[in-house]
């Protein structure tokens, strides 16, 4: 998809997007904290041993972590961001100064809605689909997997 978004951006806007885009992977990550591989270990384990209630408990609870982490990342990103580089700037060191005025920090705070709607949109679709296809739901997965492949697409061409 990265490839198909890059392709159709004018050659002065490729290295904002791949600004934005490393940006969001990181938040991403950060948000990730290893809970889709927790998911795929851990629910079909509680499944074997301890019923389907105790794996619908721990599905909800690894959702609802992931959501809220990815929720923590995104106002960090759309609030703290600014309020950083504004404090940076303030700091009186002419380095640092500069290098909150520069072109990759201001394409940065300029995406910063973005790159949350990203960080949240990725981060809940990753952690539902690895617990899919811990419960062996690999249609499910495909189908709904295909689809927000789709709707990316669509967003990325619209913005």
């Amino acid at each position: 998809m990265n490839l198909e978004i890059r392709r159709s951006l004018p050659q002065a806007q490729t290295n904002v997007f791949d600004l934005i885009s490393t940006e969001a992977n990181l938040g991403f990550y950060i948000a990730s904290l290893g809970l889709t591989s927790a998911g795929t270990v851990y629910l079909p384990r509680a499944l074997a041993e301890h019923g389907p209630a105790q794996a619908m408990a721990l599905a909800i609870r690894l959702v609802l972590l992931r959501v809220a982490m990815a929720l923590l990342v995104g106002v960090v990103t759309i609030w703290g961001l600014p309020a950083l580089a504004a404090g940076v700037s303030a700091a009186g060191w002419p380095v640092l100064a500069g290098m909150t005025h520069s072109f990759a920090v201001r394409a940065l705070l300029g995406h910063r809605g973005a790159i949350a709607a990203y960080v949240v949109g990725v981060g809940t679709s990753t952690m539902l689909s690895s617990l899919l296809i811990a419960l062996v739901r690999t249609r499910v997965v495909f189908i709904f997997g295909s689809l927000s492949q789709l709707l990316q697409l669509v967003l990325a061409y619209v913005f």
